[in-house]
């Protein structure tokens, strides 16, 4: 039986070795692939020194938009252990929580990465400030509204702690309108 291989490029998550993201970042762009390795700058503190430096958001993980027929050539890029999948094929990570994850670490908000499986809350849209037009769940943690984008795929989280003032509660119908109008605003500015 054969099968259909989709051509069209999706955002899929690819394992990487233990501290090799930015190498197989480096790699995956000179082979001129579409990728994206969220960074944020941490303080890191030595015996006699302390620097700012970036790091991976995700540990291990580097998303990368391809169509499947391309799945064996990047998947043999050095330093590339697996794509996230489920049976056979990648699972792709839809193009809203990779809009989403630049949104959120482009803004001046302090972000918190975590694992932490949340009991979520309502669908809702931040209609004002640096993050507006973003949706989310929110959730209360340590006593404190936070809006949480999900990376499905990876089972990783990122929260932020946001005013309930700046937030609306979406309907399942304003859920689906908003994304379909964020995913064309988004594939636009590509």
């Amino acid at each position: 039986m054969a099968t259909i291989i989709d051509k069209v490029p999706k955002w899929y998550a690819a394992y990487t070795k233990s501290r090799n993201e930015k190498k197989v970042s480096e790699r995956l762009s000179e082979q001129a692939v579409e990728h994206y390795l969220p960074l944020h700058k941490i303080l890191k503190q030595w015996s006699d020194r302390k620097k700012w430096v970036e790091e991976p958001v995700f540990k291990s993980y580097i998303f990368i938009k391809i169509g499947l027929d391309d799945y064996y050539d990047v998947l043999n890029t050095e330093g590339i252990v697996t794509f996230v999948s489920i049976g056979q094929f990648p699972e792709p990570v839809p193009e809203r929580q990779i809009f989403a994850v630049k949104k959120m670490l482009d803004s001046d908000f302090e972000v918190e990465v975590n694992t932490e499986d949340y009991k979520l809350g309502d669908v809702v849209q931040v209609m004002r400030g640096p993050l507006e037009g973003l949706i989310g769940n929110l959730v209360e943690a340590q006593g404190m509204h936070k809006f949480v984008v999900q990376v499905d795929v990876i089972g990783q989280n990122l929260a932020i702690s946001i005013p309930r003032s700046h937030l609306k509660k979406l309907s399942d119908a304003e859920e689906q309108h908003q994304l379909s109008k964020l995913q064309k605003r988004f594939l636009s500015n590509l």
